[in-house]
């Protein structure tokens, strides 16, 4: 009877490697989209002033850019899980 106290995981959501890798996944794409924003604001805090516009065009390519992949990274790990 013991036995029965034991925690034993859902039998229709199996804890697999699976999983965990798909959460692991979702979690590198996640930061994959805070460092492209990261360098995004640093570059722009520390440029030199005026500010020019075509400036703004490529970080705002960079950003689009690894929000992409970053968000193409979290869908295969949203598929995995």
């Amino acid at each position: 009877m013991r036995l029965a106290a034991v925690w034993t995981p859902n039998p229709h959501h199996p804890f697999t490697w699976e999983r965990f890798f798909g959460l692991l996944v979702v979690a590198v794409g996640g930061m994959l989209i805070l460092a492209g924003v990261f360098a995004v604001v640093t570059t722009w805090r520390s440029a030199e002033e005026p500010r020019y516009r075509g400036q703004w065009r490529v970080l705002l390519g960079t950003l689009g850019c690894l929000t992409v992949v970053g968000l193409t990274i979290i869908a295969l790990g949203v598929w995995l899980y």
